[in-house]
């Protein structure tokens, strides 16, 4: 048995290399094809990498690229998609919170949002990586305060002790901040009831196609599901938070 179980490891300490290069060469491939303008191919190379596990930096990286394929192409409501599954799996992405905002300028749907102060610093903060970069920081900040606050077992001057209590506990202190940053981040359940609009649509009254057309939706507009219909519709609220039913074959799902 201990054979067997050493023999699974060795094996798989063999695979694992050889998998993660194949994905690398896919994705150094699709990198190629893109900078030759071959759009089309690239996506295909580019979802072909992401159906192998992927941390999720490298996912992100990876989505960003599909969003920028579909942002040569003109299909804005796939570059939506993935420029917000890219910042799904990394909040602070920079280079796919800048492709969002660049796409959204081009999008056909206008809406009057009013962003609160408080919006605005969570997307200050995103964009400045710090989101990103906060859980790290945690966890080295209290490393460090565990191992100042040690200084206080070694025989030395009371002063310095006491100078290492204080900045074990600001530490500690900034710690919790920097922590307190990664629930700033969108949640999970958050992210999946958020849809793009892929097609050009109508929304309704109600959940059926012969009820009256309220508006007409372009690609990329963002819609948040509220309820599920039969027949495959589903109640949404709009960006300026209106309520709307759209049929579900025009969606994807972030």
């Amino acid at each position: 048995m201990k054979h067997s179980l050493l023999f699974c490891l060795l094996f798989f300490s063999f695979l694992l290399p050889a998998f993660a290069g194949s994905v690398d060469e896919k994705v150094k491939t699709a990198d190629s094809v893109y900078a030759r303008r071959d759009y089309a191919t690239a996506i295909r190379l580019y979802e072909e990498a992401l159906r192998s596990p992927l941390p999720a930096e490298r996912e992100a990286a990876v989505q960003n690229n599909i969003g920028c394929c579909y942002f040569q192409t003109k299909d804005y409501g796939m570059a939506v998609l993935s420029f917000r599954r890219a910042l799904r799996k990394e909040s602070g992405h920079a280079e796919a919170l800048h492709n969002l905002r660049l796409v959204e300028s081009r999008l056909e749907d206008k809406f009057n949002v009013s962003s609160s102060v408080w919006e605005g610093m969570k997307e200050a903060l995103a964009e400045s990586g710090m989101l990103r970069a906060a859980g790290k920081w945690a966890f080295w900040l209290l490393l460090l305060a565990v191992l100042i606050a040690g200084v206080r077992f070694f025989s030395l001057p009371e002063k310095i002790r006491k100078v290492s209590s204080v900045v074990s506990l600001l530490l500690v202190l900034f710690a919790l901040m920097a922590e307190g940053l990664t629930f700033l981040s969108p949640s999970s359940s958050e992210a999946e009831n958020e849809w793009v609009v892929i097609t050009e649509t109508e929304s309704h009254a109600a959940p059926s196609a012969t009820s009256p057309v309220q508006r007409k939706l372009h690609p990329g507009t963002v819609v948040r599901k509220v309820q599920d219909y039969p027949s495959s519709w589903m109640s949404v609220t709009l960006p300026d938070g209106s309520a709307t039913y759209l049929s579900t074959a025009a969606l994807k799902q972030i």
